[in-house]
């Protein structure tokens, strides 16, 4: 269930009533015996509306929901429904929307932050992933495994604090986090140590073809591909230092 401008309590309810079933008179509970509720503000849309006691009526119904484990029937108000085997699960979009969380219903999660890893954290998680696939390799490929994941860190961090390259009505798709760095190494790790006998030259073409399919695929424009081979600096930025094709 997406918490944004247009959440109302009418649509809540109706998503709650329609995943149970009904096990008593008054009682219910969900078909699989557990539902996941996914809330979030969506991106780039108004928050919900705040009431004149600062409250917003759909996460006062959840509140309501986790507190008494029931809810009222909204055409016979006088019958409440008991909720039965509910774990929620909430989301927030750490870009855009409200940051504000109701203390009253905060209260009820265990919440968990995810930082982005460093560097180095990024660096001994792949060489792991990547050492141990090139294990089976020859020595000369084996040596290769540091230098190919510095590099792709390296560029999957120009992408991501590179302003050009940051999300706009145009380029709305520039979308970059870790994904893109684990289908570079991903694409790697499909080599086969029988087509790459003594040949580290090819293994760093692979390397480069992956890159370009998921970075150099996603730009819309020739100045972008040119930017992300080249330097920051502006006097640069007409140099590739990659060709454009591998």
């Amino acid at each position: 269930f997406f918490f944004n401008d247009t959440a109302t309590t009418e649509i809540y309810t109706e998503q709650i009533v329609g995943s149970v079933r009904c096990v008593q008179e008054t009682a219910f509970n969900t078909v699989r015996l557990k539902t996941l509720l996914k809330m979030h503000v969506q991106r780039r849309k108004p928050i919900m509306f705040i009431g004149s006691a600062g409250t917003q009526t759909p996460i006062e119904l959840v509140r309501q929901l986790i507190d008494y484990g029931s809810i009222f029937d909204r055409d016979h108000l006088e019958e409440k429904k008991y909720i039965e085997d509910l774990l929620f699960v909430s989301s927030m979009n750490h870009k855009a929307g409200s940051f504000y969380v109701d203390l009253r219903l905060m209260r009820h999660y265990s919440v968990f932050t995810f930082f982005t890893p460093t560097q180095d954290m990024l660096k001994t998680i792949y060489c792991s992933i990547l050492g141990g696939h090139f294990s089976t390799f020859d020595q000369s490929i084996q040596k290769l495994t540091d230098k190919l994941i510095t590099s792709s860190i390296f560029l999957f961090n120009k992408v991501l604090r590179d302003p050009e390259f940051s999300p706009s009505a145009k380029k709305f798709h520039y979308q970059f986090n870790l994904r893109e760095l684990s289908k570079v190494v991903e694409g790697i790790m499909n080599a086969q140590p029988q087509n790459y006998r003594q040949a580290p030259g090819k293994i760093c073409k692979l390397w480069v073809h992956e890159c370009k399919r998921v970075f150099e695929d996603r730009m819309i424009s020739k100045e972008d591909i040119c930017l992300l081979y080249t330097s920051p600096s502006p006097r640069d930025r007409q140099k590739s230092r990659m060709p454009s094709s591998a």
